[in-house]
């Protein structure tokens, strides 16, 4: 697998972040494989079976049937050790922003929050207050991205089919 995109759910709906990361995953280009968790999972993973995705794991059980930072962090690694993804995607929300730096910290990944946009195996942030633009890149065989809102348009994500799993 190339890129695991986590997909953080909205009352029931895969939330706007999540579309958007699926686009810039998309743009990364390779095998793209959309992780969801919770109670919600199997229906978020209904609503993505017309997108062009590899797969769609599935994760439904009760410690994680609502989200807890500690239960995600470790179902997240998890299917990181199982799946051993080049990139690991996600929107930049409160809840990336509370589980993602436990999971680069327990797994030893580099964690690049904050991505506005792609440039030559490279990434754009925004430093001092959205003054300047850094670019930033890892040497690292795994990297973990959060993409700020509005980097990229739901309505750019290719269609497609793709089946689910569950994990």
């Amino acid at each position: 697998m190339d890129i695991l995109i986590v997909l953080e759910e909205n009352h029931g709906s895969l939330h706007r972040l999540s579309k958007e990361a699926i686009a810039g995953a998309q743009e990364l280009g390779g095998e793209v494989v959309a992780l969801a968790i919770g109670q919600h999972a199997n229906e978020i993973a209904d609503a993505l079976s017309s997108f062009d995705l590899t797969d769609v794991i599935t994760v439904d059980h009760e410690m994680v049937a609502t989200y807890n930072a500690d239960g995600y962090s470790e179902v997240i690694k998890k299917i990181i050790e199982a799946e051993s993804p080049k990139i690991i995607v996600a929107g930049h929300t409160y809840q990336t922003r509370d589980f993602m730096p436990r999971v680069s910290a327990g797994l030893r990944i580099p964690f690049i929050p904050d991505i506005i946009s792609l440039s030559d195996n490279s990434f754009v942030k925004q430093v001092l207050n959205a003054k300047l633009n850094a670019t930033a890149s890892s040497n690292s065989d795994q990297v973990i991205l959060s993409f700020q809102s509005a980097a990229f348009n739901e309505e750019n994500i290719r269609s497609g089919s793709c089946s689910s799993r569950s994990f």
